[in-house]
């Protein structure tokens, strides 16, 4: 870039590019698919002159703190007056943790905003949903500082009431709104399966001295759920020294049951009549 002293204008600041897609498109057949994700949701937060800054995670984060700061003074100016001001210092600027939302939450919160035929959302209604649930949020925060309860804040945009119900709940209109009091996380809380104790349904092997006759169904039904050996056609002689041994024969023979014959092992052959194993394919050859 190069300035002359006898024109005068606009210094013209040459465009930064974020991402270098013909260097990406090079390697793409090279990446897992974990970065290929990454290349596709690829995005930075510009600022400054001409929008050439990119904003780093430091600067995102405090930007957040001001929000926080400046959303809090103006709830506690509400509750406590002038002596907000002296709050706002000592209090710690971060978020509640029993107030952030996990991927769970945040589609519970966006699960009834429109979407077109992309499954695209709009950017003024998730707009609107965001900052009303923020709203209830901000409530919950100061209510924790002030020990207020959540019922007694008063949602600005239900002081109207002349506004019809159906204008409250249209995301285009400028009187929608949330009639909840509490965030989400208030809500939907998953149940911890810690303290929870198994109840088992009481089986044989729940007895302390069984039977003769039900050591043997105890046996069979523990053989039949918990272990099993798979074996080939040819190598049916290891399993003889397992006390229960369950075979399944495949009949090579299109049928109405997608090729196997349910009633293979009960039709008197022997097993390499209908089942193609080495042995069969060496006495058929052999022509016996």
């Amino acid at each position: 870039m190069s300035l002359t002293t006898n024109q005068v204008g606009k210094v013209k600041i040459s465009p930064i590019r974020l991402l270098d897609e013909n260097g990406v498109q090079e390697i793409w057949n090279h990446l897992c698919e974990r970065c290929k994700e990454h290349c596709n949701t690829f995005v930075h937060l510009v600022s400054g002159r001409e929008q050439q800054h990119v904003l780093t995670d430091l600067e995102i984060h405090d930007m957040g703190d001001e929000i926080n700061k400046k959303d809090l003074l103006d709830l506690l100016i509400v509750e406590k007056g002038q002596a907000a001001k002296i709050m706002i210092e000592d209090i710690p600027i971060v978020e509640p943790r029993d107030q952030i939302y996990d991927r769970y939450l945040i589609q519970e919160l966006l699960k009834d905003v429109p979407r077109d035929y992309y499954e695209r959302f709009d950017f003024s209604d998730v707009q609107q949903v965001i900052l009303e649930d923020r709203r209830i949020r901000m409530n919950a925060w100061v209510g924790k500082i002030v020990q207020k309860q959540l019922d007694r804040f008063t949602n600005p945009k239900l002081l109207n009431q002349r506004v019809p119900e159906k204008e409250r709940q249209n995301l285009k209109g400028p009187h929608f709104t949330l009639r909840r009091t509490q965030p989400l996380t208030y809500l939907y809380k998953k149940e911890s399966i810690t303290a929870k104790q198994p109840r088992f349904e009481p089986t044989l092997a729940d007895k302390k001295k069984l039977e003769p006759t039900e050591e043997r169904i105890a046996l069979s039904k523990k053989i039949q759920r918990n272990t099993h050996h798979i074996v080939g056609i040819d190598d049916l002689n290891k399993v003889k020294d397992y006390p229960i041994s369950l075979s399944l024969i495949r009949d090579y023979n299109e049928g109405r049951h997608g090729g196997w014959n349910n009633y293979a092992t009960i039709s008197g052959n022997r097993v390499e009549s209908f089942v193609k194993t080495q042995k069969f394919m060496k006495n058929r050859d052999e022509g016996l």
